[in-house]
């Protein structure tokens, strides 16, 4: 990649910056020291430790200041970082590993603490992720042993706790950068639409829609849902999975609308924390009808919609005993003011009737400023699921809706293997233009199948 930079913002004693496009930038040099030249910065805590106190010193003149500094001042300052700042850990480690003889050469990154959802994932980037787990990725509270292979050719383990590691990765990380060029990188060839991530969908899976292809989907996964059902066997025996929550809601909407009985809305109290830092201001700064608006992951809409006999999943964990919890599948059977009634559908419990009250859910996003609590039933209709809440459930028929493509490793084989035999699958799959197509984006990082050794599978 290539920029032009702009040299013209150093025109002050300070650390060197420089622009690309109007960002400001700085410049992190080696982590060594050239031939002749006193450590600095950085190279402080890596580069000839023993006399830091000293180094420390020598930037200053004799006789001016340096004469009140005091080296045991000096020094505590250094244990005291040592001790409690992460950034100055990570530089030790760096001293330690330049230090080892069979040193590869060692990058030194920093990077940001994860502040987003860790069940949101974006398109992924080799500089920001590690790869997937194959299969289901959900909630995995066993150890693992991660081990990874090194630019030098050797095994090392790292800690589930590195902040390139997920629940949801696979061991592919690059902790000492990416130097060189990369073999067998395909040419891009613009001329195709399709690259080499999508595969052709057999004849005997694809469903053929017209025009619009909620309504085809819908009918072939519930071919009867405009007649009343309150058959247990019904509805958790079927589900429609795609990746986004934004189709979720469409295709969720579309089949409450089709099916009969009274409608009841449910809206709900959505305020600011107390405890947030200057209420008042924010309350008039983002009124309670643009909270209203907002969505967040694992929290239900502020308009929830339901009718008698319509499944719902549980988004809380609420009595793990009763089979109250995070993902569990109920079908409503009563509705009042302020506790519903359903029926657990899915687990060990199945065939429970339960009670299930309003809960407040704190939200502390990056894109608000403050907390928001929203006091809410927590339900969201199930008719159709995302392919990562769907982790975990078996069915006998299963609708993969692809009118967006899957966007990360794994991913459409998550979706394809919660069916339970090949007759009961059916796949809508749609291009960027939102026209049908007989292909679906399958994302899998090769470079860790092909790394594996022989007989692994």
């Amino acid at each position: 990649m290539g920029a032009n930079i702009d040299h013209s913002v150093n025109c002050r004693p300070g650390p060197y910056v420089f622009k690309i496009n109007g960002h400001c930038h700085h410049l992190m040099g080696s982590l060594l020291p050239s031939d002749g030249e006193t450590p600095k910065f950085a190279q402080l805590y890596i580069y000839d430790t023993t006399n830091e106190v000293a180094n420390r010193l020598a930037p200053f003149p004799h006789g001016s200041s340096a004469s009140t500094l005091d080296e045991s001042v000096v020094k505590d300052l250094i244990d005291m970082l040592n001790s409690t700042n992460c950034l100055v850990g990570l530089f030790r480690h760096a001293s330690q590993r330049l230090s080892m003889s069979d040193n590869p050469g060692y990058k030194l990154r920093l990077l940001g603490q994860r502040t987003h959802d860790s069940r949101q994932y974006n398109d992924p980037s080799s500089d920001d992720i590690g790869g997937l787990i194959v299969g289901d990725i959900g909630d995995y509270r066993s150890k693992r042993d991660i081990v990874i292979e090194s630019s030098s050719g050797t095994l090392q383990r790292i800690s589930k706790l590195h902040p390139k590691f997920m629940s949801l990765q696979y061991p592919l990380l690059f902790p000492f950068g990416e130097d060189g060029y990369r073999t067998n990188i395909s040419f891009a060839n613009h001329d195709n639409q399709l690259d080499d991530s999508f595969i052709s969908i057999p004849s005997d899976l694809l469903l053929h829609a017209s025009c619009d292809p909620i309504p085809a989907i819908v009918s072939a996964i519930y071919p009867s849902i405009s007649e009343p059902q309150m058959d247990p066997c019904y509805f958790r025996e079927r589900a429609i999975v795609t990746p986004k929550n934004t189709t979720v809601a469409e295709i969720n909407d579309f089949v409450l609308a089709m099916t009969s009985g009274d409608k009841h809305i449910y809206l709900s109290t959505d305020s600011i924390s107390t405890s947030s830092r200057e209420t008042d201001i924010a309350n008039s700064l983002y009124p309670t009808e643009y909270i209203n608006q907002l969505e967040f992951n694992g929290v239900p809409s502020h308009t929830l919609a339901l009718k008698i006999g319509t499944p719902v999943m549980l988004l809380r964990n609420i009595n793990p005993s009763i089979g109250l919890c995070n993902g569990t599948r109920l079908i409503v059977t009563q509705l009042s003011a302020r506790v519903i009634e359903a029926q657990i559908i899915t687990g060990s419990n199945i065939g429970n009737r339960v009670f299930i009250p309003r809960i407040i859910f704190p939200i502390n996003e990056g894109r608000c400023p403050f907390t928001i609590k929203r006091r809410q039933f927590p339900l969201r209709l199930c008719y159709a699921m995302t392919i990562n809440k769907s982790q975990g459930q078996s069915l006998k028929t299963v609708g993969v809706f692809l009118k967006e493509q899957v966007f990360t490793h794994g991913q459409l084989y998550v979706a394809l293997s919660r069916v339970t035999s090949r007759k009961g699958l059916k796949i809508i799959s749609c291009n960027n233009q939102g026209e049908p197509s007989h292909y679906a984006k399958n994302i899998v990082y090769k470079d860790i199948i092909n790394a594996l050794p022989r007989g692994c599978f």
